[in-house]
């Protein structure tokens, strides 16, 4: 029997069940027996734990081959925990790469030089809150001029 595919909002009401959901992987990070994934579909994010002595080898293998913004179907059962983003996280029981990234996918977050991000300026605004980073340096460049006004001077004062 198929599990059903649940979108991401939809685990609380599954708890307990196997389900699978798909999406695209937005973080990695392993400690060598567990691992952990995070993806994202069009209704939220879920943290999955992959845990090496509960999956097949071949499933192990194949979080080493993910990468950031990979399409995948991940099968599992959701727990309730607080501490997960969304209040619930996945238990993998299996995972299958539907579709890869490039290893040198130019929005993962690494050093690199200005001929680069020159060439990719386009990619790097869709990466970030370029929005929120432009009024923050707006705020503290006028923080000691704001500061400096009177309360009632401010409040006339455009904010940005």
């Amino acid at each position: 029997m198929t599990p059903p595919f649940a979108r991401i909002e939809e685990l609380k009401t599954h708890a307990g069940q196997l389900v699978t959901v798909r999406g695209w992987v937005t973080h990695l990070r392993s400690s060598g027996k567990v691992a952990f994934l995070v993806i994202r579909d069009g209704s939220g994010v879920v943290q999955c734990v992959v845990v090496k002595s509960q999956v097949p080898p071949e499933v192990w293998s194949r979080f080493a081959e993910l990468t950031q913004e990979t399409t995948v179907a991940v099968t599992g059962e959701p727990r309730i925990d607080a501490r997960a983003p969304g209040g619930v996280e996945l238990g993998v029981s299996n995972l299958v790469i539907l579709g890869t990234s490039p290893n040198d996918y130019p929005i993962q977050p690494k050093e690199h030089g200005i001929d680069f991000l020159l060439d990719n300026r386009h990619s790097g605004f869709a990466a970030h809150d370029s929005g929120r980073s432009f009024a923050c340096g707006t705020r503290s460049s006028r923080r000691s001029t704001i500061s400096s006004m009177n309360a009632a001077s401010c409040a006339s004062t455009p904010q940005f």
